[in-house]
């Protein structure tokens, strides 16, 4: 917020998060559109887009914020260790094929909050009901 105040950053290159977001054509075109001016994005910027869902799992047709989110399990490196839960998350695996680890899309997606395991709170839920996911 300082730099766009100064001018150091040109405002409109980021502008209001969620509208950027609703005039974008999906998910891909909103990940091309901030992942292009991420240095340029404050801690607010960065928090409201965490907190716009436009990201699709795999399978499914709804949409969720980066922080409901996990990495497909071939992403990692211990891919065996997701092995048990797996079947619990698969409705809610980033639906984005061509994603490799340490690449920019990558990092900006960890950025977003997209989880390689759910955490133990999350985990506990999965197991006690599946479809709160």
């Amino acid at each position: 917020a300082l730099l766009k105040t100064l001018g150091v950053c040109n405002a409109a290159t980021v502008g209001d998060v969620k509208v950027r977001v609703r005039n974008c054509s999906g998910p891909r075109d909103v990940v091309a559109t901030f992942l292009g001016c991420a240095e340029a994005l404050d801690t607010q910027d960065w928090e409201e887009l965490r907190a716009v869902p436009f990201l699709c799992a795999r399978g499914s047709a709804a949409v969720y914020k980066a922080s409901e989110l996990y990495f497909a399990s071939e992403l990692l490196n211990a891919a065996e260790d997701r092995a048990d839960i797996e079947a619990l998350i698969c409705d809610r695996v980033l639906d984005w094929l061509e994603l490799r680890r340490h690449t920019p899309e990558w990092r900006f997606f960890c950025k977003l909050g997209v989880k390689e395991h759910p955490g133990l709170g999350d985990a506990l839920r999965l197991v006690a009901d599946p479809r709160e996911g």
